[in-house]
């Protein structure tokens, strides 16, 4: 449950002043950068000040929250072997479709190195 947040004098009194765009960002002036007048903190205590106290925070001239990025969705990485299964069930599949043909191949070469190991004198 959220407790209830109390805020500073110093930042109430923030929301009395007008603000330009140019102070909620960091200003590159005469080759330096400058830090901007609010902090990235500040800024988000001031916009929540503004919330609770029913003040529109454009009305000041802090600027509108970026929107959201939005999350790559990635698949989850899952074991190997499971990653790869659908490659080796095809291939197993490839090998089973081709086995009559690679039969016949190591049955024909088998011949031929029986037939090459007889003597061609019958004695």
């Amino acid at each position: 449950m959220a407790s209830v947040r109390r805020y500073s004098p110093q930042l109430l009194s923030k929301l009395k002043l007008k603000y330009e765009a140019s102070e909620f960002s960091a200003q590159f002036v005469n080759g330096y950068w400058r830090t901007s007048k609010l902090s990235l903190r500040q800024q988000g205590d001031l916009r929540k000040a503004c919330l609770v106290h029913k003040v529109d925070p454009s009305v000041l001239g802090i600027p509108a929250l970026p929107p959201k990025k939005v999350l790559r969705a990635k698949p989850p990485k899952g074991h190997k072997a499971d990653r790869t299964k659908p490659d080796r069930m095809a291939k197993i599949q490839a090998a089973l479709d081709n086995m009559p043909n690679t039969i016949a191949q190591w049955k024909a070469a088998k011949q031929a190195e029986k037939a090459k190991a007889k003597p061609l004198l019958p004695f």
